[in-house]
């Protein structure tokens, strides 16, 4: 007997993506923290005992940093399985099949997959030419059926952020008519401006941040959902007990405790980020700007080629060419300076023997 799943389901396209074999080459793909966490988690996982390991998650000292770190009380945040946890339970709670979502394309592609699974409607609103944000079409394509705008500020895979005034407006205007916006400030550390102080003054925000980009904390899966009490205690009601498990609970609150180490490291990569944009440019490519550890470039009809000459080198980067306004882009993750250098290196390489054949 064959069992079908549900209708929205049927004809969703598998999320896979190719984490497979990637340790030990550089990996500038998934735009992690090539260096690592801090040493203080190294430090935490020594002296792990048996009883860390086989008892379930105790969430209060972490709780008590969080509250401290980022200026917020008790009730005002959840902590979810990595970010991606935090939009499905997002749309889990909040989202029915006769709601619609305003998203603004290209964006992380786990946004349209889950509202997909609850069978809504998804708006999708393209980003301008060059990748600055389309402010005027979100206002325009508001509608009765609006329940939720997504943010991503900086955005991936742009790499590009919202003017403030379109952010507070799109916060103020959706809060006056009843509609959700959910801010994911996945690459706040490589930015500096968030929107978090918000939650306080409007009903109507969540604001989402990860232990996986600047800590160095990807394969622990660790993110934190922001927002005022009552849609904190909503989230509650629909979230798994015990999601986030004890190793991750231990690594944030060493992480938390060693701030000067996630500082430095988003410094190298502002940095970089910029020596590397640099190279770049000087090599007739076009590079859009970015606020994030990473940067996407064009390189035109011979995108393929790079992308695969790198990985032959064990250079691995994304190739976003499929994504809406991406056209034979790569997106370039930013590591030290010597691997930046590397990347550099292998990339005039690469292009001089596609223009010798080409």
């Amino acid at each position: 007997m064959k069992f079908k799943p549900r209708k929205a389901i049927r004809n969703m396209p598998e999320y896979d993506p190719p984490i497979e074999g990637r340790r030990g080459k550089l990996r500038l793909d998934f735009n992690e923290n090539p260096v690592g966490c801090s040493p203080k988690v190294i430090e935490m996982f020594k002296s792990l005992t048996r009883e860390d390991v086989a008892i379930y998650p105790e969430y209060d000292k972490l709780k008590e940093k969080i509250i401290d770190h980022y200026n917020i009380e008790k009730n005002q945040f959840i902590l979810t399985n990595g970010v991606d946890e935090g939009i499905k339970l997002m749309i889990d709670t909040f989202i029915s099949p006769e709601d619609e979502i305003l998203l603004p394309i290209p964006t992380f592609s786990m946004f349209e997959i889950y509202a997909s699974i609850i069978g809504c409607k998804v708006t999708k609103i393209l980003y301008k030419r060059d990748l600055s944000f389309p402010t005027e079409k979100i206002f325009e394509n508001i509608s009765n059926r609006t329940q939720l705008i997504i943010l991503a500020n900086p955005n991936n895979p742009t790499g590009t952020v919202i003017e403030e005034i379109d952010v507070l407006d799109i916060i103020k205007i959706a809060n006056e008519k009843g509609i959700l916006v959910f801010l994911d400030e996945a690459y706040y550390d490589f930015y500096g401006k968030t929107y978090l102080p918000l939650v306080k003054k409007y009903d109507n925000l969540i604001v989402a941040r990860t232990f996986s980009k600047a800590y160095g904390l990807a394969g622990l899966r660790l993110g934190i959902l922001f927002s005022n009490q009552a849609i904190i205690k909503s989230f509650k009601k629909v979230l798994s007990p015990y999601s986030v498990n004890n190793l991750a609970v231990m690594a944030a609150l060493a992480a938390l405790n060693d701030i000067q180490y996630v500082d430095n490291f988003s410094e190298m990569i502002r940095k970089n980020r910029n020596f590397v944009k640099n190279e770049l440019e000087n090599l007739g490519l076009q590079v859009y700007p970015s606020k994030t550890n990473f940067l996407i470039t064009n390189f035109e009809d011979a995108c393929n080629y790079v992308y695969n000459k790198l990985r032959d080198r064990e250079i691995l980067v994304r190739n976003r060419t499929d994504y809406p306004l991406l056209e034979n882009c790569l997106r370039l993750g930013i590591g030290t300076r010597k691997q930046s250098e590397k990347l550099i290196q292998a990339i005039k390489s690469i292009l001089s023997e596609w223009n010798k054949n080409n």
